[in-house]
């Protein structure tokens, strides 16, 4: 067992900025909002120019969008050099077909910063990733098959759902359902990341798992709050030092 699992079984992630080998600055620039109107009435590009001497070193999109603006054209507006979140057409397709072009999604990302900091190997693991999305199951998976990790996807239409779980050497949550993976996903000796942020019906913080009942079982399990949503804003200002570094602003 790695170094740093006590008895406690919980991975606890503190998340570390990156060195740098002199001081950064991170400017933003926020564009003026387009008046409220219909994008396909008005014909009008998503995004009004910004206002500088030199184009911005990366853009970080907020969604949801209000409804009257269409994300899939906001989002591909984004050159893939720029999109530290990784949520383009381009940037996803580096991910699928392994090119490296763009960023990869920054949660993505911090499931693997968190394995590899555990010293976690993921060649020949039988991995079972909950959830599809295009923001963490699937470019997930492309990502750990890269690693030569065996894995196996699992949706809401997944039949026995359990039974795959207990027959894997690592979990991810990614369903977007509080408590949605209970114990009976669960067997021995497992290593159980979840990525859910949910609020539950007292108004607290935590993950798709049901935390109590895995961590009777499984060997680690990170937390929520405090796990994978920490390493992902590590990984995301990894992402904009390094498109600054690449075009300072």
């Amino acid at each position: 067992m790695p170094p740093g699992w006590g008895i406690s079984k919980t991975v606890s992630i503190q998340a570390k900025p990156p060195l740098l080998p002199v001081r950064a600055q991170v400017q933003t620039q926020e564009p003026p909002l387009p008046p409220v109107r219909t994008q396909v009435q008005t014909q009008e590009p998503p995004l009004p120019p910004v206002q500088s001497k030199k184009p911005p070193a990366f853009c970080l999109l907020f969604r949801p969008l209000p409804q009257h603006i269409d994300e899939e054209t906001v989002r591909n507006a984004i050159s893939p050099l720029k999109d530290v979140d990784g949520i383009t057409d381009l940037s996803l397709a580096g991910v699928f077909t392994g090119s490296g072009r763009g960023y990869p999604p920054c949660t993505a990302q911090a499931c693997l910063e968190t394995l590899d900091h555990y010293g976690i190997e993921l060649k020949g693991k039988r991995v079972v990733m909950i959830g599809r999305s295009l923001v963490v199951g699937k470019p997930l998976a492309m990502m750990l098959l890269a690693r030569h990790a065996t894995v196996t996807i699992c949706h809401t239409r997944t039949v026995d759902m359990p039974a795959l779980c207990r027959q894997a050497q690592i979990v991810i949550a990614a369903a977007g359902k509080a408590g949605v993976v209970g114990g009976d996903f669960f067997s021995a000796g497992q290593i159980v990341l979840d990525v859910g942020i949910n609020v539950d019906e007292a108004g607290n913080l935590c993950g798709d798992v049901d935390f109590a009942a895995a961590e009777q079982v499984v060997q680690a399990i990170t937390p929520v709050p405090g796990g994978i949503g920490t390493v992902t804003t590590s990984v995301l200002l990894k992402h904009v030092i390094a498109a600054a570094v690449k075009d300072p602003v």
